[in-house]
């Protein structure tokens, strides 16, 4: 079940990192930066509150801006969604 929520978590933050960003979701990888991805910090706080209103939860700006990678970044929203 917990891996089915990952999955499904993944899957979410990548829809929406793709929408925001403009990119395939192909190139939306685990080990991608935010370089990597062209995203600047108005990216980056768009992204972050359109996951907020996704998972329905609250996401801290800095600690989520610290999310080196996209892995990183899915890790962190599926911890708030437990």
């Amino acid at each position: 079940m917990a891996s089915v929520l990952k999955n499904d978590t993944h899957e979410k933050v990548v829809a929406v990192m793709a929408q925001v960003l403009g990119k395939d979701r192909e190139r939306i990888v685990h080990s991608a930066t935010w370089h990597d991805l062209s995203a600047d910090s108005l990216d980056k706080i768009e992204i972050i509150m359109r996951l907020e209103e996704a998972f329905n939860i609250q996401i801290d700006d800095d600690s989520f801006q610290n999310c080196v990678h996209v892995q990183a970044a899915v890790d962190y929203v599926h911890g708030l969604r437990d």
